[in-house]
């Protein structure tokens, strides 16, 4: 079959949560962390096109929830990343920037910095530089 969706099924949740015994912890990780490194990966090693890893994990998903298609035009309100494709993301609980700082794939090093984020007039640069 065909995957057409990616999505993180980000659920952070804080540390208490997860310090109740095993069937009473709440279920879920921080994922949106590791969203764009992990399809980059997908895509370093030839499992993924580019294009195909944008349309599934930013176009197609506007299109399933009725979202207007998004227009990169002068006047139109950013929405976008910057990203650093040569720079890796270090998965470490310090640089999680979700509140659950719980992921499975701390150790990691993905691929992908973001150096920018921007939507509308608000603009986020993290301070994760290695």
């Amino acid at each position: 079959g065909l995957i057409s969706v990616l999505c993180s099924d980000h659920q952070p949740h804080d540390v208490d949560a997860q310090l109740a015994p095993f069937p009473e912890t709440a279920v879920g990780a921080s994922t949106l962390d590791a969203h764009l490194g992990l399809g980059l990966r997908l895509v370093q090693r030839g499992e993924l096109a580019l294009a195909d890893l944008i349309e599934r994990a930013c176009l197609t998903p506007r299109r399933w929830l009725g979202l207007p298609a998004y227009e990169f035009s002068e006047g139109a309100p950013a929405d976008c990343i910057l990203v650093d494709p040569h720079r890796d993301l270090a998965m470490t609980p310090a640089n999680l920037l979700s509140g659950g700082r719980n992921s499975p794939f701390l150790g990691w090093r993905l691929p992908g910095q973001v150096r920018l984020a921007v939507r509308g007039a608000q603009c986020w640069q993290p301070e994760i530089y290695e």
